[in-house]
């Protein structure tokens, strides 16, 4: 790893823990450059993948699938047998590193979410779980240590919705790859970049191959969009939801309103808006609401 640190007074201190089978590093420090380079990658032998939980700065960087930025309450996922460029600012961060073998046990296609930037209610269990742990750290016992460490290890592959090995036939290549995209996706589609190269990057595939391996389907942007809308509609159905339809759409992936009102439309015959006072005139109506009975929808 190739750091820089940043012209000026810089500053950087750190605190590390064994908790079990990860370990857990406590960094503050100012401004800073980050490099892993192929160089580096094929010569030091240190290739864990890392969990980023940011409590306070700012940070941005590369890498080969596209860029990412996050902040306080973010948790970023970096792989280090991938390269990476990394940049932060007066950052305090959370380091969870794990051994690949350790991590691909319950995550085999951890590679495919190097990059991954985590926020608000998906990165919120995990964050709130090591701002709480910090305070006890300094005199928790080795057997304390691994049972906080399995249990940051659970909270985080709920936050990941991993509910087990990937399953496809074992000689069936585009079937694996299918489902590999199809789980990448599912955690990236929050992403306004999202597109067929990004996903083919992240797959290790190319574009050609990917397609084929949808070939059945609308095809991966389609299943993007509607994962999208998906994830759209159940928040506009949600009484308890006070955002604002276009905080709702950048939160899933759209960096258009009116392209997300468009693929709404499309996909449940109503505009967002009348989606949600449905939703809400049916709560009002029924002294005990639920968000599982769909009101029939008039046709926008």
């Amino acid at each position: 790893m190739e750091i820089d640190p940043a012209d000026g007074a810089f500053s950087s201190r750190a605190r590390t823990f064994a908790l079990g089978s990860l370990f857990l590093s406590d960094i503050h420090h100012s401004a800073r450059t980050c490099r892993r380079t192929d160089e580096a990658i094929g010569s030091d032998g240190f290739h864990p993948v890392v969990l980023s939980v940011c409590l306070s700065g700012r940070y941005g960087g590369q890498t080969q699938a596209g860029r990412y930025r996050g902040g306080p309450g973010c948790v970023l996922v970096l792989d280090f047998a991938s390269a990476f460029q990394h940049v932060s600012t007066n950052s305090h961060s959370v380091l969870l590193v794990f051994e690949r073998s350790e991590i691909q046990r319950h995550i085999p296609r951890i590679d495919g979410l190097h990059g991954l930037v985590l926020s608000r209610k998906d990165a919120e269990p995990l964050v709130r779980q090591v701002v709480g742990l910090l305070q006890q750290l300094p005199g928790m016992s080795d057997e304390a240590g691994a049972e906080a460490g399995a249990a940051l290890t659970d909270t985080i592959l709920s936050s990941l919705n991993q509910t087990g090995s990937l399953s496809a036939a074992e000689d069936a290549r585009l079937s694996q790859l299918r489902a590999d995209a199809l789980w990448i996706i599912r955690q990236r589609y929050r992403e306004p970049d999202l597109d067929v190269a990004r996903v083919a990057a992240l797959v290790r595939a190319s574009r050609s191959t990917l397609y084929r391996a949808f070939a059945e389907e609308e095809g991966i942007l389609a299943h993007v969009t509607n994962l999208r809308i998906e994830q759209a509609a159940i928040a506009l159905r949600d009484t308890k939801d006070r955002r604002l339809i276009r905080e709702i759409a950048l939160a899933v992936g759209f960096d258009q309103v009116s392209s997300f009102n468009r693929a709404f439309r499309k996909r449940h015959d109503c505009t967002p808006r009348d989606w949600r006072e449905q939703f809400r005139r049916s709560a009002h109506a029924s002294p005990y609401p639920s968000v599982s009975d769909e009101p029939q929808l008039r046709r926008a």
